[in-house]
């Protein structure tokens, strides 16, 4: 039995380098690191103090696509689609 291949993200081979736990889960068909120090509270201080990272490859993403598809977007999400280039992804809060 083949077992499934898991992807990594573009950010894994710097950020494994990161990882002293080497501790690591599937997320969405990629391996993604569960966390990076030995206690959690080292990770929670640092992103309240300084700076953390999360690295968020594996979240779904989505095509949308049609004539309407600017007026849609434009009435669900709060980012302006129209500055976002055809092919590209955008972070965006969606709204109800």
């Amino acid at each position: 039995m083949l077992a499934a291949m898991v992807a990594t993200t573009p950010f894994h081979e710097r950020l494994s380098t990161l990882n002293d736990q080497h501790l690591y889960t599937h997320w969405q068909g990629y391996l993604s690191a569960l966390r990076y120090s030995h206690a959690p509270k080292h990770e929670y201080f640092a992103v309240r103090n300084s700076v953390g990272i999360f690295d968020t490859s594996p979240l779904y993403k989505y095509r949308v696509t049609g004539p309407d598809a600017e007026r849609f977007l434009a009435g669900l999400v709060v980012r302006d689609v129209r500055l976002v280039r055809p092919g590209r992804a955008a972070y965006t809060p969606w709204c109800d």
